[in-house]
């Protein structure tokens, strides 16, 4: 095909005949094309480059509906929270983390009782847990900067309570 007949739908049409090969590997193949298509157009050998932006994602949603939060309601949230203590007693001190602080689920997977200042009613995130492939990977918080949030009374109470059991070795230590 000569070059300056060459479009963006042809480029999508050669990666969608890839088809089963990995993101990855189909970038291997877009990245050398899409330098050779840059240097075409320096030469002046075609106006614009059909290559840019063909692996894109497009957002799905405009900035401020990206903006747009959805809480539970503090009834909902009072439900979620009894159900936890009631249901899965061992596992609701998370379940109270999660609601009260707004750390991410790896976040909370990666807490460690070196992380909590409960005198100083604080916590540091310094890393996340997460699974994949079959094992977990334990890195750097999603922002890949330690940060500290603040812990309400309630929260360091049942902190404490936890620690207590823990270091009394009567459970598994979380968090």
């Amino acid at each position: 095909m000569p070059l300056g007949e060459l479009k963006r739908s042809h480029i999508r049409a050669l990666l969608a005949s890839k088809a089963g090969l990995s993101r990855n590997t189909l970038k291997n193949i877009l990245v050398p094309l899409r330098a050779m298509l840059n240097a075409a157009v320096d030469e002046e050998r075609i106006p614009g480059n059909p290559a840019i932006r063909v692996f894109k994602r497009k957002r799905g949603q405009t900035e401020h509906e990206a903006r747009k939060v959805t809480t539970l309601t503090e009834e909902e949230l009072s439900r979620i929270l009894n159900a936890a203590d009631e249901h899965c007693p061992d596992h609701a001190d998370v379940i109270y983390v999660l609601a009260w602080t707004g750390l991410r689920i790896s976040e909370a997977c990666g807490l460690q009782w070196g992380d909590l200042d409960l005198d100083a009613h604080f916590l540091s995130v310094n890393r996340a847990v997460a699974y994949r492939q079959h094992r977990l990977i334990v890195g750097a918080p999603k922002s890949g900067k330690s940060r500290r949030v603040d812990l309400p009374e309630a929260l360091v109470a049942r902190l404490r309570a936890r620690q207590s059991i823990s270091e009394a070795g009567g459970d598994s230590g979380w968090p």
